[in-house]
């Protein structure tokens, strides 16, 4: 797993990680996933 985090302000951030899962005898699967942080 490979992920970023880019900082909008100090409060704010966006958020990026990419996943690959090997399973033995079947295809493999990737996932990419995006998010967006606010503390208050």
């Amino acid at each position: 797993m490979v992920g970023i985090n880019y900082w909008l302000h100090p409060n704010a951030v966006l958020k990026a990680d990419y996943a690959t899962l090997e399973k033995p005898g079947s295809e493999d699967a990737s996932t990419l996933s995006l998010g967006v942080g606010y503390q208050f």
